[in-house]
């Protein structure tokens, strides 16, 4: 993933833990319980506020390819 707003295929990085289980409730069948553990890339860009104040197009534009780079992960990853 660039971020340089070209779609282009992407996986997990971070693979999602998901548990079943099931659960005996009194006068009810057993009943399916899922739990998903999943730990997200944050939407942190480093230095992104000095990019982003910076009066230099280029360093603008450097911030939102890093923010474009990360929101992306973190969609394919939901």
């Amino acid at each position: 993933m660039s971020g340089q707003f070209i779609l282009e295929s992407y996986g997990f990085t971070r693979r999602p833990v998901v548990v079943q289980a099931e659960i005996n409730l009194p006068n009810n069948p057993k009943q399916p319980l899922f739990f998903i553990a999943m730990h997200l890339k944050s939407k942190h860009v480093g230095e992104g506020e000095e990019l982003w104040r910076s009066f230099e197009h280029e360093k603008q534009q450097e911030y939102i390819r890093k923010a474009v780079k990360t929101r992306r992960r973190i969609a394919s990853e939901w």
